[in-house]
């Protein structure tokens, strides 16, 4: 029975909603105009958080449980085996890491800035249907950040992409296959 009174309070305007159900046989009560006065006007919604580091303290970090995942894209290549390499940067967190997708197991990529270089292969099946990204490197405006991507293949050649850290971005050239 109390589940089939839930359902009256819910479908029945003229009960209001204040958390408590109506007692049986109370009178209907007025609905009611807004937060009661006590309350006060509602506050906004909480923001966001911001980073977790920012600089140097960002060096080797995971840019997603940092809060820098949605920094800018610098740069996207598509390689020669049709893997997708993205370099990225965060305002918030003046770091730098690169993202790839569309790969194959074996697959790596490696990150730098000129400081240390940042790692990762692609390690099972369910890495090369995904998203998988370096950790972070510390870059400031002006910067440069290179991210190279290494095929799992033998016979695959290192591709490189760079990017001034609010600039361009300039794709390295293929070393030409030895004849």
């Amino acid at each position: 029975m109390p589940q089939d009174l839930a359902v009256e309070v819910l479908r029945d305007p003229s009960h209001g909603f204040t958390g408590v159900p109506p007692q049986p046989g109370s009178p209907p009560r007025p609905p009611e105009e807004g937060p009661p006065a006590e309350l006060g006007p509602p506050s906004a919604a909480p923001s966001a958080p911001g980073p977790r580091c920012r600089g140097a303290a960002c060096e080797g970090q995971d840019p997603m449980q940092m809060y820098c995942g949605s920094g800018d894209t610098l740069a996207t290549e598509r390689t020669a085996t049709g893997a997708r390499v993205e370099l990225r940067y965060s305002p918030k967190c003046q770091a730098g890491w690169a993202r790839m997708w569309g790969t194959r197991v074996g697959d790596r990529l490696e990150v730098t800035a000129g400081g240390p270089t940042r790692r990762v292969e692609i390690a099972d099946e369910v890495d090369a249907e995904s998203y998988v990204y370096t950790a972070m490197t510390a870059a400031r405006p002006g910067t440069v950040v290179r991210a190279c991507f290494r095929p799992a293949s033998a016979d695959g050649e290192r591709e490189c992409v760079d990017a001034r850290v609010g600039g361009t971005a300039d794709t390295t050239p293929r070393s030409p296959p030895p004849g």
